[in-house]
């Protein structure tokens, strides 16, 4: 039966089964199957009571069949007719007493645990490159080469997307973010993190050579052999290019930024210090995967991305129509307007149609582009944050560091690496809270004390190019501070370059001993600081009067 959701012969069953017992383990002797029995009437006879004893709505049970998730618990349900040579009662029964459900979920523990996440990865790449040219020219008109700020993505699985926006915006500082209830080598914050890697340790970084290779590859699209996953992403395809450098720095802050967040749930903890401040948030292929769930499940996730833009930001959404009204045009828009998110529907295009369509369900994918007005977070805020945000601002700062301090006294190691991410946050909190108009003259002192735990504890990462640079960004905050010079010599210390160590030492010793250069170095900070406000004034005032 072609309609049917497993048109197997009943011979499967038995291969199936070898499959089945070997994941499993040892067990007793087979028993043989009731003739004429095979995929397509197990389904249909057993499937509704596994999923009325696990609670499954009905969407879910035809995301299964579509996607052929289900086939696993039938062939699960048929092994254990084999093995222990069940009547469909006594079979019932162990659907009904959940000896099933703890069977099923311990072969998918094993089964994700020990899963290779390479093909996964190769997988969600090719599906993003052929979406890549319309992703980035949807974005295009609203974040200019220059465009600086923060960057959120959601459910970034393989990190795909996140690492483009990094490259195609390089003054972006971009977040990635992912979520898993239980360990999931293929999933959820253990992919995400795994995926980073392989992207940051990829052994070429010559730039040049990977835009002529892909303009070869054009032209000519047989013969030209793929060496690094950098190829897959987005280059310049003519001069300047990225050095080296730069590109493997840009990969490891976008590690040191990578979140778990649940974007189901109220509350995205990890990046609350964005709020208000994302010239971009994306999601991409979010209902694909939990949709059956609850098809109205993606109302809460665009309520609570319009909160991290800024005025003018944009929120990409790429995903299935198929639940809830999801990206159609006109649900969208009114859907934005009854809640009051001051978004509006930029952009709006079906692109394909999707997996679950490719299965016989009526759906499509569509790519849509929604722009927060300018002037809306201005009108919310009033212009004047007051006391009580302005404290909060400097809780998020506060908690982070210390969070950076605590993972820092562990040592080097794992703790090492959270302290970095840590410091980093607290820095992008200071200066989503800098742009508000708060911390005022101590801002540049805050700022200099966290570039300089951030160099120490990039230093005893591993990470000295690096290290160097947050020093040098630690001096520039506060010259007249010594520690930023100290900073300075360990981080060239580490890199060999004696010359260097023996100057930042002298420029240590004099403002540690000479009052007089601490006091000028002093009264130039504070002018630089007074400066810093006075054009901070002047922009309030423009926008205001544009508003």
């Amino acid at each position: 039966d072609a309609s049917s959701p497993f048109p197997q012969p009943a011979s499967q069953l038995h291969s199936a089964r070898c499959a089945l017992l070997a994941a499993m383990g040892p067990v007793g002797p087979a028993a043989p199957m009731e003739e004429g029995a095979d995929l397509n009437e197990l389904c249909a006879r057993y499937l509704p009571l596994v999923a009325e004893h696990e609670g499954w709505p009905p969407e879910k049970v035809d995301h299964m069949i579509a996607t052929g998730e289900a086939k696993s618990i039938v062939m699960v349900l048929a092994m254990l007719m084999m093995q222990d040579g069940l009547t469909e009662a006594q079979l019932t029964e162990k659907i009904k007493s959940g000896h099933v459900s703890k069977l099923l979920r311990s072969l998918q523990d094993r089964t994700k645990a020990n899963a290779d996440p390479t093909p996964q990865l190769l997988q969600d790449i090719a599906e993003g490159k052929a979406m890549l040219g319309k992703v980035l020219e949807a974005l295009e008109p609203h974040l200019d080469n220059d465009a600086a700020g923060f960057a959120l993505d959601l459910a970034s699985g393989s990190t795909f997307w996140p690492q483009n926006f990094a490259r195609r915006w390089p003054r972006l500082k971009v977040y990635c973010s992912e979520h898993s209830f239980e360990r999931h080598a293929v999933a959820g914050v253990e992919f995400m993190e795994w995926s980073l890697e392989q992207f940051r340790d990829s052994p070429e970084r010559d730039f040049e050579e990977i835009a002529r290779r892909g303009a070869q590859r054009r032209t000519q699209p047989s013969g030209v052999e793929q060496v690094s996953l950098l190829e897959h992403l987005w280059c310049p395809s003519r001069a300047p290019f990225p050095s080296a450098e730069d590109d493997t720095r840009a990969s490891w802050e976008l590690s040191d930024r990578a979140v778990d967040i649940d974007v189901v749930s109220e509350s995205w903890t990890e990046v609350e210090h964005l709020r208000g401040a994302c010239r971009l948030v994306s999601c991409a292929n979010l209902l694909v995967q939990v949709g059956y769930r609850d098809p109205a499940i993606w109302r809460s996730v665009v309520r609570s991305a319009a909160g991290m833009l800024a005025d003018g930001g944009v929120l990409l959404l790429y995903d299935t129509t198929e639940w809830g009204g999801y990206l159609d045009r006109a649900s969208m828009q009114k859907f934005c307007e009854d809640e009051g998110l001051a978004l509006e529907v930029a952009l709006h295009a079906v692109v394909g149609p999707s997996d679950a369509a490719a299965a016989g369900a009526r759906a499509t994918m569509a790519l849509e582009v929604l722009r927060k007005r300018p002037g809306a977070l201005r009108q919310s805020i009033s212009g004047d944050l007051g006391d009580a945000a302005a404290a909060a601002y400097f809780k998020s700062v506060s908690r982070l560091r210390e969070e950076g301090n605590q993972f820092f006294k562990m040592g080097p190691g794992q703790g090492m690496g959270k302290a970095v991410r840590c410091y980093r946050k607290s820095l992008d909190a200071l200066a989503v809270a800098s742009s508000r108009g708060c911390f005022g003259p101590k801002l540049r002192e805050v700022a200099s004390r966290l570039e300089s735990n951030l160099s120490a504890a990039l230093l005893d990462a591993g990470r000295p190019e690096e290290a160097l640079l947050a020093a040098k960004r630690a001096v520039h905050w506060d010259p007249s501070w010594p520690k930023g010079y100290f900073r300075q010599a360990k981080a060239h210390q580490a890199l060999g370059q004696v010359d260097e160590v023996l100057a930042a030492t002298v420029l240590m010793q004099q403002f540690e001993a000479d009052p007089m250069v601490v006091a000028a170095a002093q009264a130039a900070t504070a002018a630089a600081a007074a400066a810093a406000a006075a054009t901070a004034a002047a922009f309030a005032a423009s926008s205001a009067a544009s508003a």
